[in-house]
């Protein structure tokens, strides 16, 4: 998120770029600060995924679960799809399906694999 920010016109064009070679955009770590709403205005995603130091905290922290919940509806109501970073147990992703975001990411749900043992 931080470098689409600190680079956004450069990020725009890449977009623009990877959009016309028929690829989906995702834009990661997002938070729902001024900076990060207002790089979503200016460009076009099809997926936002949900700053994992929010998701990690949605059990304990209140104000981070209704900054989830906000996330979510904002990317709902513009059409894009949400993915949760950092989803480490069974609890959250309940909170998470709770809530309707639509992917979750993290340990909780897989943990990583080399390629070469993945099915294709």
């Amino acid at each position: 998120m931080s470098d689409a920010e600190a680079n956004t016109a450069d990020t725009l064009i890449f977009t623009q770029k990877i959009r016309e070679l028929g690829c989906l955009v995702s834009l990661c770590s997002f938070s729902g600060n001024p900076e990060s709403l207002n790089l979503l205005d200016k460009m076009k995603v099809d997926f936002l995924k949900i700053d994992g130091s929010l998701v990690c905290n949605i059990l304990r922290d209140e104000e981070d679960l209704d900054k989830v919940k906000s996330i979510n509806q904002l990317a709902h109501k513009a059409e894009i799809r949400t993915i949760a970073e950092l989803v480490e147990t069974d609890d959250i992703i309940v909170k998470l399906k709770e809530i309707g975001v639509d992917y979750a990411q993290g340990f909780g749900v897989a943990m990583p694999h080399p390629f070469k043992d993945l099915e294709s």
